[in-house]
């Protein structure tokens, strides 16, 4: 049997999850006017990764609390580097970010 006097930590809560998304145009193509050389110009899309969607991303979080009213929460996010298709080049770098916060709860 546990004593749950010596329990210093009733509470621990934790959360991971991964999203793996694997999304092309199938077929896809955009018409616009070339004014310059007053002619029609189509850019083919098909077959690239669509736009903003980030291929891979990961969430942790942990959440304790102690029997002293003393919380802990700490997240992290990652995201990867996401496709543009944008003629202009974008940089689009991976993020990661660490949340950590503390504080005791009253009561």
């Amino acid at each position: 049997m546990v004593n749950k006097r010596r329990i210093i930590l009733p509470k621990v809560n934790k959360l991971f999850n991964y999203t793996y998304a694997y999304y092309k145009f199938g077929r896809y193509t955009k018409e616009s006017f070339d004014y310059v050389h007053n002619v029609p110009v189509t850019a083919d899309y098909s077959g690239n990764k669509v736009t903003g969607v980030t291929p891979n991303s990961l969430n942790a979080a942990v959440d304790l609390e102690t029997k002293y009213g003393i919380y802990f929460n700490a997240v992290l996010n990652y995201i990867s580097r996401t496709p543009s298709t944008m003629p202009a080049p974008i940089i689009s770098m991976p993020i990661l970010c660490w949340h950590p916060k503390s504080d005791s709860v009253s009561g």
